[in-house]
């Protein structure tokens, strides 16, 4: 398969001695993190910006006769007292998933981003988010309903998946980073990074961070309702913690600020024709209490107790249909304990939040019951819904020079948001409403360092029930997964 000989191609470039002589914890140096206020800074900011927003623009505007089902909405008087006074035309979208779920997350992540690395802060850089998304819906697209939902996601997509990722792009700024080190802060924060190497930083030096990166590479055997397969999988997780005190001797309690403890992580898997599985995962901290009690010898416990955010998205490929969902994380409580034993570190962490959600509406199947035409809510035109819920998610793992071991469970559950689609009277009425969608999944993961540097090699098990209801219907499906990857810390 081409793509695991560019894996395995990989594995060895990222096995040579200059990738092994990395470590995965970053020497600490202490300092304060200070915005460089440059006189253009606006200026910069508006230029990108707009740069950014050209190419969606001039597609759009070349692409008329694909929109012009959208079309309700005209530049006059009565459309704009519409807008502006009343919330009679802003409306949950039809659009397709890769549009709602996949595309929009980037560009406010990425408008967020640019914000940041010209100098503003996290709630300045929300604000400018959000400006951004609203000019879209209100002038770029004048013609159409305001999305409710793409208004939100451009928005909140900023600080829970463009935070974390602008923090990990600020550890290619310093001069020991590696190679690829240096390649991951480039995907991470792009725009960050091409100002940092043109002499333009909007940042000084921060405080150095803890961090834990590591790069996998294996294969899964995957039952899902009888039906098996053999997948290649390829994924990456990149934890950040922006505190010099983290897991250093010292006691006492301090408060953390914005985006203190991060993680990102992300992976793919791959069939001989498809990919089968693509998922990604963010996420930050909004604020909280770190308190420790660790000895010079590294012996001792911590804890962090606080809010946080984050995103989840995953794409599935089940026996017979796809599944999908992708999940904000608007906030909720955390806690992180820790015990450190000089070179072993137990963590154990837990998040619990209220949800914002898109989720293919399981009930239903893989043929849906509705008549294409004409669209009058996303479950009817597309099969998946927006919605609100809870989440909670929970891991406990255990590292030490040769073995490690992790066990992590998710669960979510979504109710649909109704009351508020393109079409509520006429065609609309008939759309289900009161969908709910459940979905659980547990791994557990150990792992034994061979002595070949920081290398390891990992074995897993994970499991997963999807839950779908709607009236008195029910759906339930199983899937259960084996596999087997080389894991290497950078």
């Amino acid at each position: 398969m081409r793509a695991v000989s560019l894996g395995t191609a990989l594995v060895l470039a990222l096995a040579s001695p200059a990738f092994a002589q990395s470590s995965a914890t970053a020497s600490l140096v202490d300092g304060d993190e200070e915005p460089i206020l440059y006189k253009y800074r606006w200026p910069v900011m508006m230029l990108e910006m707009a740069a950014w927003m050209a190419p969606p623009t001039i597609y759009y505007y070349g692409t008329l006769d694909k929109q012009r089902e959208d079309f309700e909405l005209a530049w006059d008087k009565e459309s704009w007292k519409q807008k502006l006074t009343t919330f009679d035309v802003v409306v949950f979208d039809t659009g397709n998933w890769n549009s709602n779920a996949f595309r929009h997350p980037v560009f406010g992540a990425i408008s967020y981003q640019i914000a940041r690395a010209n100098g503003f802060s996290p709630l300045a850089a929300t604000l400018i988010d959000f400006t951004t998304s609203a000019f879209w819906e209100y002038v770029v697209e004048y013609r159409e309903l305001v999305s409710l939902n793409d208004m939100m996601v451009n928005t909140i997509s900023g600080f829970m998946i463009g935070e974390p990722l602008f923090q990990i792009g600020r550890t290619g700024d310093h001069k020991d980073a590696n190679w690829a080190r240096q390649a991951v802060a480039g995907l991470s924060s792009p725009l960050h990074r091409i100002h940092s190497i043109a002499g333009y930083p909007a940042w000084r030096k921060e405080v150095r961070p803890w961090t834990n990166f590591q790069f996998g590479l294996g294969g899964t055997i995957a039952n899902h309702e009888g039906l098996t397969k053999a997948e290649a999988d390829v994924d990456v997780e990149l934890e950040l913690v922006r505190d010099a005190r983290y897991g250093m001797p010292g006691t006492g309690s301090q408060w953390t600020g914005l985006a203190t403890f991060n993680r990102v992580a992300g992976g793919v898997r791959l069939t001989t024709d498809d990919v089968s599985r693509s998922r990604f995962e963010t996420s930050t901290t909004l604020f909280g209490q770190y308190t420790r009690d660790i000895n010079e010898s590294i012996v001792g416990k911590d804890v962090f107790i606080g809010l946080g955010t984050g995103f989840d998205y995953e794409t599935r490929k089940l026996a017979v249909e796809w599944d999908r969902f992708a999940i904000f994380h608007l906030f909720g409580p955390k806690i992180q304990a820790g015990l450190w034993r000089g070179t072993t570190h137990y963590t154990w962490d837990a998040f619990a939040s209220l949800d914002f959600g898109l989720i293919q509406a399981h009930v239903f199947g893989p043929v849906l019951p509705f008549e294409p035409f004409p669209q009058t809510s996303v479950i009817q035109s597309r099969g998946y819904y927006f919605g609100g819920g809870a989440s909670a998610v929970t891991r406990l793992r255990a590292e030490s020079p040769l073995l490690s071991g992790e066990l992590e469970a998710r669960a979510y559950q979504l109710w649909s948001i109704d009351g508020r689609d393109r079409m509520e009277e006429g065609a609309g009425a008939d759309d289900p409403r009161d969908i709910k969608d459940q979905r659980f999944s547990a791994i557990a993961t150990g792992g034994i360092r061979p002595g070949l540097g920081t290398t390891r090699f990992e074995l897993s098990v994970e499991g997963a029930i999807r839950k779908g209801m709607w009236q008195d219907q029910v759906r339930k499906t199983t899937e259960l997964t084996a596999g087997a990857k080389v894991v290497l810390p950078f």
